[in-house]
């Protein structure tokens, strides 16, 4: 199997065991570039309107987002391949 160019991990910001498994593959590919895009965990309580907190969350996903998008602008140009 080829080595990525990059990996892309996702999870919340409470505590997410498949974060590990980024962590374990850096010890065998530690030139390949990992971004973690973390997710807000949305609060719930009952007497609190959440609607509060959703521009919140709305301006952190896409400043994780944008961060995204900068790592993948960096990276040298390459044709993608898809199959389906």
């Amino acid at each position: 199997m080829p080595k990525p160019d990059f990996m892309i991990s996702t999870g919340q910001i409470l505590c997410d065991p498949r974060a590990k498994w980024y962590q374990a593959s850096q010890q065998y590919m530690p030139d390949v570039p990992i971004y973690n895009i973390d997710l807000p965990y949305p609060l719930f309580q009952k007497d609190q309107d959440h609607r509060d907190v959703w521009g919140y969350y709305h301006k952190y996903i896409v400043k994780e987002l944008r961060g995204l998008v900068k790592l993948l602008r960096s990276r040298p140009a390459r044709r993608w391949i898809t199959t389906g």
